[in-house]
């Protein structure tokens, strides 16, 4: 089966390449440029508070276990928020790790 797939493939590519493959031209489809704009600009808004309220739900079902002395560790709830914009930001661990330091304190209800 992969074989087949990989044949039709390079035929694809071949036909491409000596324009004998049949292309049917589409019409460029109409765009809101407005409610484009609008989503663009409320993107990053729109996909912290999901993971906020996604992160709450799930965090809210878990039983925290109680330590003894000491300082109180950072709330998983946090690390898994700053994992998450860390993956949709695409950013490397250091710079997540300054966002925990700046968001942490916050609990996260600013953002």
């Amino acid at each position: 089966m992969a074989r087949k797939n990989v044949e039709d493939l390079r035929n694809l590519v071949k036909s491409v390449r000596d324009q004998s493959f049949s292309y049917e031209k589409r019409e460029p489809a109409e765009r809101n440029w407005h409610q484009y704009d609008q989503a663009q600009v409320n993107e990053i808004a729109d996909v912290l508070e999901t993971i906020r309220d996604v992160v709450n739900i799930a965090s809210s079902r878990i039983q925290v276990e109680k330590r003894g002395a000491g300082r109180p560790p950072v709330p998983t709830s946090d690390i898994v928020k700053v994992m998450l914009m860390q993956t949709y930001f695409g950013m490397p661990n250091r710079i997540a790790e300054g966002f925990l330091r700046l968001f942490g304190g916050k609990t996260w209800s600013v953002i």
